[in-house]
């Protein structure tokens, strides 16, 4: 599946949904854990306005994910080129050459559960140890306490028929649990952010 790519230059360095997408533009994480964290009022679009409607996201240290009722946001950064700013962190430190985002790419696909039920029950797995607490624009009060999951379900998508998200292997998996009777072709899927679509030989999209 190709993504659809825009480009940003060092003046206008904007993001549609800020969350750890700078980290995607160093070095991969490697050892990053794939969770889902909830949001409460972190989560914010270019203009730090925050983003209800997305519930959880996460990254496996490449790919940044997030969940919404009605569908998911998949989001990758590439930086095409830095620059060194010379900086001084105390006034009587040495002056350092840090390095910077000149121009990033970012690719993007929206993917929408078509006819879904948009108040799905979701069920969380169990939480990771700890929480994280946010002080942003988009919540100058604080987001508190913010808890991560290793794996959330949402309950009845369509009738009789749940999606659960998890990982393996340290890679975002996903599958859908379908009741005796549950009329599975319900399940249809709209996505939009793709230049093309194919299959590969291996089965997948």
């Amino acid at each position: 599946m190709l993504m659809k790519k825009n480009y940003l230059n060092s003046t206008l360095i904007i993001f549609f949904l800020t969350i750890n997408l700078f980290a995607l533009a160093t070095e991969p994480q490697k050892n990053q854990k794939t969770c889902f964290q909830e949001n409460k009022g972190q989560i914010s679009d270019q203009n730090f306005k925050a983003r209800p409607d997305i519930l959880f996201s996460g990254t496996d240290g490449e790919l940044v994910y997030h969940l919404k009722n009605n569908g998911l946001s998949y989001q990758l950064a590439k930086v095409l080129t830095w620059k060194k700013t010379e900086k001084k962190y105390f006034n009587f430190a040495k002056q350092t050459s840090v390095p910077e985002i000149e121009s990033l790419s970012i690719f993007r696909i929206d993917i929408n559960w078509l006819n879904c039920n948009t108040n799905a029950t979701i069920s969380e797995g169990n939480a990771l140890s700890g929480y994280d607490n946010f002080y942003l624009e988009s919540c100058p009060k604080g987001a508190l306490e913010v808890k991560s999951y290793q794996n959330i379900t949402y309950q009845n998508l369509y009738s009789g028929i749940d999606l659960k998200w998890y990982e393996k292997n340290g890679a975002l998996k996903y599958d859908y649990y379908i009741s005796a009777g549950a009329d599975y072709s319900k399940i249809k899927l709209e996505i939009k952010g793709a230049e093309s679509i194919h299959i590969n030989q291996l089965g997948q999209l």
